[in-house]
C-alpha cells in the first residue's frame, strides 16, 4: 500500500472510532401532526335571530397588496386586504355582495341568501393577469420598469364553511 493510500485508511479507521465513541445526542422533537394546528378561534355565533357572513382574503401566489372596498346591498360594510378576514351580523335575508374593482368582472357581484341564526362565507380573491400580480418586473412593451397604470381586479366566491375556516386559519382579523 503506498504512502498516501496507507494514510487516508487510518484516518477514515481513526474517524470510524470516534463516531463510535460519541455520547448519545438528544433527538430533535418532530413537528406537531397536522390535526394538532388549531382552527382559528373566531368570536361565537351572531346574535339570536341574526345571520352572520365572514369576509376573508387569503395571501395568494403574489401576495396582491391592494385592497378593495366590501359592499353588502350597497352599504360598505368593510376593506378586504390580503390575509385578513372581518365578519358582519346582519338580519336574515338575500343580499347582494360586491366588491369595487377597477374593470368590470364575472365575480365582482353575487347574491347571497343567509339564514336566522347562520355562518356564511365569502372569499375576496385578485383575478390573476391583473394589478400588481401580473407585473414581476416587465412593463407592457417588454422592457424592464414599471406597468404604468395597471387596473386592480377583483372577485368574490361563497366558500363551504370546513374550507373557508382551514383556509382563515393563518389570517388576521381586521375591525
Amino acid at each position: 500500500m503506498s504512502g498516501f493510500a496507507r494514510f487516508v485508511a487510518i484516518g477514515l479507521t481513526a474517524l470510524g472510532l470516534a463516531a463510535c465513541g460519541e455520547a448519545p445526542r438528544t433527538p430533535v422533537p418532530s413537528p406537531p401532526p397536522q390535526a394538532a394546528i388549531a382552527p382559528p378561534t373566531l368570536p361565537g355565533p351572531a346574535a339570536p335571530g341574526q345571520a352572520r357572513v365572514y369576509v376573508y382574503r387569503d395571501f395568494g401566489v403574489f401576495m396582491h397588496p391592494a385592497w378593495t372596498a366590501v359592499w353588502l346591498n350597497d352599504a360598505k360594510v368593510g376593506d378586504s386586504a390580503p390575509g385578513t378576514y372581518f365578519y358582519r351580523d346582519v338580519p336574515p335575508g338575500t343580499y347582494t355582495v360586491s366588491v369595487n374593482s377597477d374593470l368590470p368582472f364575472v365575480d365582482q357581484t353575487r347574491t347571497i341568501t343567509v339564514a336566522p341564526n347562520s355562518t356564511n362565507y365569502v372569499k375576496v380573491y385578485v383575478v390573476e393577469g391583473f394589478g400588481l400580480s401580473s407585473i414581476v418586473g416587465v412593463s407592457r412593451r417588454g422592457s424592464s420598469g414599471t406597468m404604468g397604470n395597471v387596473p386592480n381586479v377583483f372577485g368574490n366566491i361563497v366558500v363551504d364553511a370546513a374550507t373557508a375556516r382551514r383556509q382563515m386559519a393563518r389570517l388576521r382579523p381586521m375591525g
